[in-house]
């Protein structure tokens, strides 16, 4: 009785390590996914680096405008 209790406590230890690296993979390969994706690319504008979200980018063309649009004033 001890014996199949030990054997089947080693089966799902084993079932969980498993599990675990399957989880490890997949979560690795989503950052390495989501690293790509926030590369920068060769010709990114300076104004544009280290923007993370579509509403920084949007906020950040909104205020170069500002300065163009007050720039073209003088």
């Amino acid at each position: 009785e001890t014996r199949m209790a030990v054997e089947k406590a080693r089966k799902e230890l084993q079932e969980l390590e498993v599990s675990s690296a399957e989880e490890k993979r997949k979560l690795t390969e989503e950052v390495d996914a989501l690293k790509a994706a926030m590369a920068p690319v060769a010709n990114e504008h300076v104004a544009a680096q280290g923007l993370v979200t579509r509403a920084e980018l949007v906020n950040k063309i909104s205020i170069l405008a500002k300065y163009i649009l007050e720039g073209s004033k003088y």
